[in-house]
Formats: structure tokens, sequence, C-alpha cells
């Protein structure tokens, strides 16, 4: 009996003593940057989310300082980054802080089991859904990707009645055919947004040498 209380005595210590010499997981600030020109941002973005698939476990966040020239366009640029490396959007929290942050922004990685970077959020203004207004915009170059589809139908198809309506201007009828094609195979490949919800406008301009995108969320109609 002596003999099996010592033993028992053991292991507990044992347990014990593995528990103490564990330190509990914090997060890991992985980048944090002033002014970025968007090829210098994106390739930051790519390698943040390469830190993230390497550590499965861990969650995301996106600091945007309040104190940017234009934090929404931040926060569209890490948006369509997200979509166009299909990367998991339930994985990285983007969140608009206070000018007392330093940095115009900061990427952070989050253990399973650790606490969030210390942040004061922001509440970033809602559109006004009863009215028409542009969600984003895109063109034929891509070079610095605002538009995220997905976040765009979701939208659409979170609003009963409402619709996307695409107007595409461009210097010739074929330009801006060949951009519509290739709005509608991105909305029935990566949305579930049926092509019923989805209109087409077209403007000549015959003075541009490339073809430009506007995406207008277009609320339902009143009765």
């Amino acid at each position: 009996m002596v003999r099996r209380f010592a033993f028992a005595l053991i292991i507990a210590v044992s347990l014990f003593g593995s528990t103490l010499g564990q330190e509990t997981p914090k997060a890991v600030l992985v980048d944090e940057f002033g002014f970025l020109q968007c090829g210098d941002l994106l390739a930051r973005l790519d390698a943040f989310m390469v830190e993230l698939k390497n550590n499965p476990g861990d969650r995301g966040y996106v600091l945007i300082s309040e104190a940017k020239r234009n934090p929404k366009a931040f926060q569209s640029i890490v948006e369509a980054s997200i979509f166009r490396r299909r990367f998991d959007r339930e994985r990285i929290s983007i969140v608009l802080v206070g000018k007392e942050m330093g940095s115009e922004g900061q990427f952070w990685r989050v253990p399973l089991g650790a606490e969030a970077p210390a942040f004061k959020p922001i509440a970033r203004p809602e559109p006004d859904l009863t009215k028409p207004f542009k969600y984003g915009s895109d063109d034929s170059i891509g070079i610095c990707p605002t538009f995220s589809p997905d976040l765009f139908a979701k939208l659409i198809l979170d609003n009963p009645g409402s619709m996307a309506r695409v107007v595409i201007a461009g210097p010739t009828v074929s330009s801006r055919l060949q951009m519509a094609k290739g709005v509608r195979e991105m909305f029935e490949s990566y949305t579930k947004l049926p092509a019923d919800r989805i209109s087409f406008y077209y403007v000549h301009r015959p003075e541009d040498w490339m073809s430009g995108i506007e995406y207008w969320f277009i609320p339902a109609k009143r009765r």
C-alpha cells in the first residue's frame, strides 16, 4: 500500500513539474510597418499567410491604424489578397485600431490558447443599404487588387431583393464583352451568387486604353 502511494506521489510530482515547465503561449508580432507601396504590402501579406499556413492551429490578426492615409483601401487590399490566395477568412481578423499603435499596420500570429494582442478596436462605419453605392472596382491590369467577389456576393445574398450591378467601361465592344465574360466566370466559380442577381451596364470610353470595372450594390425595390 505504501509503495503504491509513493509511486502515485512520484507520478503526480512529475506531472506537476512538467506542467510548470511549459510556458503559456503568447501572440507573435510577425510584421510591423509604416507606409508601404502596394507591391511591398502584397509581399508581406504573402509571407504572413505562409507563416499561418505553417502553423495551422494559429489565428492571424491584421491591425490597421486609423492614422493610415486610407485605412479602408488597406483593408480592401488585405481582403482581396486573402481571396486570391484562397486562404480561410475565418482564420484572419482585420481590426481598425487607434493612432496609439504607433505604426500603420501590424500582422500578428496567435497560437491556440494565447491571448490576442491588446488593442482598442474602432467601429468601422456601415454602408447605407437603402441606397445604391459603389462597393469596389477593378481593372484589367490588376496590379493591386482591392475587390473580393466572395464578400460582395455575401452582401448581396444577405440582403434579399438586392442586386449586383457590374459597370464595365472600355474602348471597344470586344474588350467590354471579354471583361464581362471573366466577371461571370469569376462569380460562378467562387461564389454562390446566381446569375439572375447580376446585371451588366456597359460604358463606351474610346479614350481609355484598358477596361475598368465597378461593382455596385443595388438595394431591393421599395414596395
